[in-house]
């Protein structure tokens, strides 16, 4: 977590190994939440729902459980 020069909180997803035993042990960077999050929702709409989509078998996946 961070908070900018104004006080606005930012939260950030973080190599947990870094988080624990200090940043030598991983060169992965921390990025904002917010940022990561949108990215995430934005791929995977783009990957879900496309008019190629079948979106009855779309909706039947996301809800079946992973083996």
């Amino acid at each position: 977590m961070g908070t900018s020069k104004n006080g606005t909180v930012h939260r950030y997803y973080t190599c947990s190994n870094a988080a624990r035993t200090g940043k030598s042990v991983c060169a992965g960077r921390s990025i904002r939440m917010d940022t990561l999050d949108e990215l995430v929702i934005e791929h995977m709409s783009d990957r879900l729902l496309t008019s190629d989509t079948p979106h009855r078998n779309t909706r039947r996946n996301l809800r079946r459980p992973r083996r």
